[in-house]
């Protein structure tokens, strides 16, 4: 059965990231070590809960405070937390060949209100190429949980082995097929256009 919509994870496929910054601009507004910002932001679990949709942003930032016993501006905590990726360059035109097809693409991530909203503003690829964005902390649930992917399917509106994902963590690769979806591990952007030529879609690479 052919190929019909196309889901990607953001981070390390559509844009790279750097955790490590992340905590040193955290540990710059507000006042603590970037050791200490690492532990309590991914350490003890709470950026999880935060990818998860269990806590807003600010109860995110809330708890970093009072774990840290700092007292950062909100919107200066949440920038220094979301301003950590940049393009990976070299799915750019592949992309860019999809969405002038028509070709339906989504975002299927586990990721947090501030990193999206983050991402979202700053690339307007984000908001002119995708029709769907299944991401964990709206929809309650991250992969692996089988009940993201169950959303995916439902949002691209086709059978599961109508869709293809690609995802950098084999885990979540493996939840996509246990789901019946046909996905890849990403190792490049040559990898991905093979995979899809493949599979017969065509574009101008």
């Amino acid at each position: 059965m052919s190929i019909e919509y196309i889901f990607f994870d953001l981070g390390v496929v559509i844009l790279d990231f750097d955790h490590a910054k992340g905590c040193q601009q955290v540990a710059d507004v507000s006042g603590c070590s970037a050791e200490e910002a690492q532990k309590i932001i991914f350490d003890s679990g709470l950026e999880i809960e935060y990818e998860t949709g269990l806590i807003t942003s600010q109860q995110f930032h809330e708890q970093f405070s009072q774990a840290s016993g700092t007292d950062s501006d909100l919107q200066s905590f949440l920038t220094a937390c979301g301003d950590i990726f940049s393009l990976n360059t070299p799915m750019m035109p592949l992309i860019g060949q999809l969405s002038a097809v028509g070709f339906p693409m989504g975002i299927l991530s586990n990721t947090c209100e501030a990193h999206w909203q983050h991402v979202y503003n700053k690339y307007p690829f984000l908001r002119q190429n995708y029709r769907d964005y299944i991401l964990s902390y709206e929809f309650k649930s991250m992969k692996p949980d089988p009940a993201i992917y169950n959303d995916a399917i439902e949002a691209a509106g086709l059978p599961a082995n109508q869709i293809f994902f690609v995802d950098d963590r084999q885990e979540n690769v493996d939840g996509a097929i246990d789901a019946g979806i046909d996905a890849v591990l990403y190792e490049s952007a040559g990898q991905v256009i093979g995979e899809l030529q493949n599979r017969g879609i065509r574009f101008n690479l």
